[in-house]
């Protein structure tokens, strides 16, 4: 069984990570960022520049737009215009809430991702819409979203810092309303950038300002602020007007990716702040930086020995570039004297590239082009017709990219040739030539492939393929017999499904190859259209614990193909939380969690992956009246809790769920009700000013997700929910940790007082060598209680000895293995039974 106390600590650790990697690979309804503009950025590769980053999906107020068709619409695209048109709308407001009127507002649109491409394909007229504020500060932009596309909306005022949202998609008819959306006070920034020697550095340098808050605020769609200028390359100084009030995190970087020391500054509302930026890294007056840019090709170019090999010459000298980590494309070369330089780049898949007259403190991008071309003709099945319309994808297996040394690709590589748009026929595509199988898609096509495709260097390969219009998959997902309506369910090649459970899912459409997704009707049916010949998965989710898959033939002849899902037994959880404020429901959310499920199924209710439409990024609140519905709940036993905003979820009581059946159950959350504890720590009698807490369910994970600190009189104050626990404490200098032997126990919305004292020794040790009595000096130790909680490492001095002061108790101490030392063996040594007052100097003896 173990310690119990030990693996209270253990299994924290362990659900701490599984929280990150949950969280790095949950489902979401969030799609691949694609290559969207950026806000204020002038150069995309300074890191910190205001790039749209991948987005949470909405949260701000959306309806069904309600549409109005009069007679005076006369024809029928003007009537699906104005149907299938989505309203984003607000109205802005100054600091002070007074009307903005005349203030610039604009929306940007691009590709969200290949899979949305593929399912929608790529509009042909779409401009960005750009209107102003009216004298009210209300503004509307009315537009048809492209389904492939994701948004990026920013209201720019002239004396205010800018406001930007981000959606990963916005629907045909769909409204979004901002509401009121009150500007930021703003201030001004001025500083400089010098380097170690006080003066500026050379080159081309920005300075960006960053809200630290990884959050964004007002909603799940607003985005931080953030700004960004240039410096003057003369002075190194810079001004940014109009910066948000509040914490900013301002960096400087260069072109060549260095940067300058990150500072935190504050801005108040109408006041300049200056602030002086410190670059301490190496000169950059004296090298050359250069970016070997192979585009989509980079992920063929596997370590150092398979990169493109960098050569710089001039003065004399002949220099081979050097990798400058962390990049993975770019080299430099350093200690040159001042001149111009020529820049060569060679590598056995790409065309020669040469630039002469490179002077020193400069930049270039080295752009590669593969030395092979391909020519491919896309045509129709039916009639051999052009289809200008299509994607080409090559994909290259690891056994044919050739890896110098011992490395080998770890898994496919798949290069985008040209991206899912018109192409002209007999327009080569530049192609790396290495064995690859071709891949080809167009809208409302099957998608072709063309195997063992063998480009030479310096050599046009001619190829043709014809796309048929392949068949029409119709799946139908039920629920004991009842039609399951607006739910997602996706299909994909039986060769790319992925059967196992991984993090409570089946399949991620956002990264799978190959895969569709579509939405149930009222018959609960779902199209697909273009389905190539061969095996496919069918699969649904509405839980984590309710999915189903099945696999199909779609025959080579076929016009139409039916797939049907039925859902495993599964029933639903209708009940009221009793004994709660309406204010404290407003704040709360219910989950479940199966008796006895893996820990890969043990999910809440609060996220249900993609394949739940209609709760896509939502919790599963309380109403305001106590009551919820839990639908697609397997068959079992549950465990119902009740989590609020900090995060500390509750039991409430057990449900028992019957296939086919409602379940309607009460809770009384009276008996979850969170309790205080009042504390007080000594440290032999003196107050554990500044010490660290956190609350242990005895054999149970840690409850706190955040340390508490005692306060200057070693006094603290929590809440915790009802129960008992341990308390663990961490000494204010993190030297060690000690955890207490008798639980407390906290009533349900009572209150409990309670006064530690932690006795403390000092102690001073000597480590020998147990063979040759020579001190072990400049040694590392990790000492070890007897809860086996671990504090941090020490080193012994030039006598081997460390001066230790550690609550009274038995100690153990563990060697660390150094580079080149003679491994010791790995069990602990024994040291000694401290008590205050007790024995000076034992000696430690510690075996080879």
């Amino acid at each position: 069984m173990g310690n119990p106390r030990r693996n209270a600590i253990l299994y924290s650790s362990i659900a701490a990570l599984a929280f990150v990697a949950w969280w790095a690979s949950r489902p979401q309804h969030i799609d691949e960022a694609g290559a969207g503009p950026s806000v204020g950025a002038e150069d995309p590769m300074v890191a910190g520049s205001a790039r749209l980053e991948a987005p949470i999906p909405t949260s701000v107020s959306r309806a069904a737009a309600e549409t109005t068709i009069t007679d005076a619409e006369a024809t029928t695209d003007a009537i699906e215009q104005r149907r299938n048109a989505c309203l984003l709308r607000g109205r802005v407001l100054l600091p002070g809430s007074a009307v903005a009127p005349d203030v610039a507002v604009h929306l940007a649109g691009w590709e969200a991702n290949r899979n949305r491409l593929t399912l929608h394909g790529a509009p042909r007229d779409w401009t960005n819409p750009v209107t102003k504020t009216d004298a009210d500060g209300r503004f509307e932009l009315r537009f048809v979203p492209p389904r492939a596309y994701q948004y990026a909306l920013s209201i720019k005022p002239l004396a205010h810092p800018e406001a930007c949202w981000r959606w990963s998609e916005l629907a045909p008819g769909e409204v979004v309303d901002l509401g009121d959306i009150l500007l930021a006070e703003s201030g001004t920034i001025e500083g400089e950038l010098v380097d170690a020697a006080g003066v500026p550095p050379s080159g081309d340098w920005s300075v960006s300002a960053v809200d630290p808050r990884e959050q964004a605020r007002d909603n799940g769609d607003r985005e931080p602020h953030r700004a960004q200028v240039k410096l003057d390359p003369a002075t190194g100084r810079f001004t940014l007007p109009n910066a948000p009030v509040g914490f900013l995190r301002l960096q400087a970087w260069h072109t060549s990716q260095a940067a300058s020391q990150a500072k935190t500054i504050e801005v108040r509302v109408g006041e300049t702040t200056t602030v002086k930026l410190v670059y301490a890294g190496p000169r950059l007056d004296d090298r050359i930086i250069a970016r070997l840019d192979a585009k989509r090709f980079r992920s063929l170019l596997f370590g150092e020995e398979n990169n493109p090999r960098a050569t710089l010459r001039g003065a004399g000298i002949e220099l081979a570039g050097v990798h400058v980590p962390p990049s993975i494309d770019r080299v430099e070369f350093a200690g040159l004297a001042p001149g111009a330089y020529e820049l060569s780049v060679r590598h056995p898949w790409f065309e020669d590239w040469d630039q002469a007259g490179i002077p020193t403190g400069s930049s270039v991008r080295a752009q590669l082009v593969p030395n092979a071309r391909l020519v491919l003709e896309v045509v129709t099945a039916e009639d051999g017709d052009p289809i200008r319309e299509h994607r080409v994808t090559a994909s290259y297996a690891p056994e044919d990219v050739p890896v110098p040394g011992n490395g080998r690709l770890g898994s496919a590589v798949e290069v985008e040739l040209h991206p899912l748009g018109p192409r002209e026929m007999g327009e080569p595509l530049p192609i790396v030539p290495l064995a690859c199988d071709l891949r080809v898609e167009a809208p409302g096509r099957s998608r072709g492939e063309i195997l063992d495709v063998q480009p030479v260097v310096g050599g046009q390969l001619r190829l043709r393929i014809a796309l048929g219009k392949g068949a029409t998959v119709r799946a139908n997902l039920s629920n004991r017999g009842t039609p399951v309506a607006d739910a997602q369910l996706g299909i994909c090649p039986a060769d790319r499904f992925v059967p196992a459970p991984t993090q409570g899912q089946y399949i991620r459409p956002a990264t799978a190859d190959g895969a569709r997704t579509g939405v149930t009707d009222a018959t609960g049916s779902a199209e697909f259209a273009a389905i190539a010949p061969g095996e496919w998965v069918a699969f649904a989710q509405v839980h984590p614990q309710v999915r189903v898959h099945q696999r199909f033939v779609v025959a080579g002849d076929a016009a139409q193909a039916v797939v049907a899902l039925e859902l495993p037994l599964n029933g639903r959880l209708e009940g009221r939380v009793l004994g709660l404020a309406p204010d404290e429901l407003a704040r709360c959310t219910i989950e479940a969690v199966q008796n006895g499920a893996s820990e890969v199924d043990q999910f809440s209710l609060r996220h249900f992956g993609w394949f739940e439409r209609t709760r896509r990024g939502s919790s599963l609140a309380v109403e305001p009246d106590g009551s919820f519905v839990a639908p697609w709940l397997p068959q079992g036993e549950f465990d119902i809790q009740l989590a609020s905003n900090s995060r500390q979820a509750r039991s409430i009581g057990l449900a028992r769920i019957v296939a086919g059946q409602t379940t309607r159950q009460d809770f009384d959350a009276a008996l979850a009700k969170p309790g205080t504890i009042a504390l007080r720590v000594t440290l032999s009698g003196q107050p554990a000013a500044r010490a660290g807490v956190r609350f242990l369910v005895p054999d149970d994970a840690i409850q706190f997700d955040t340390d508490l600190v005692l306060d200057d009189s070693g006094r603290l104050q929590a809440s915790l929910a009802p129960g008992e626990y341990l308390m663990l404490l961490q000494a204010p200098d993190g030297a060690w940790q000690t955890m207490t032997d008798t639980p407390w126990t906290v009533p349900p919305g009572g209150r409990v007082e309670h006064e530690h004292d932690v006795l403390v020794g000092r102690g001073s040790l000597q480590f020998v060598d147990a063979d040759s009595l020579a001190p072990l000096a400049k040694t590392s130790f990790q000492l070890v209680d007897r809860h086996d909680i671990h504090t941090r490492s020490m080193t012994t001095d030039d006598q081997g000895r460390l001066e230790l002061v550690l609550p009274v108790g038995v100690w153990r101490a563990i060697r660390s293995q150094g580079p080149g030392q003679v491994p010791w063996r790995p069990q602990p040594v024994a040291l000694v039974d401290w008590t205050v007052g007790g024995p000076g100097q034992p000696q430690v003896k510690v075996a080879r």
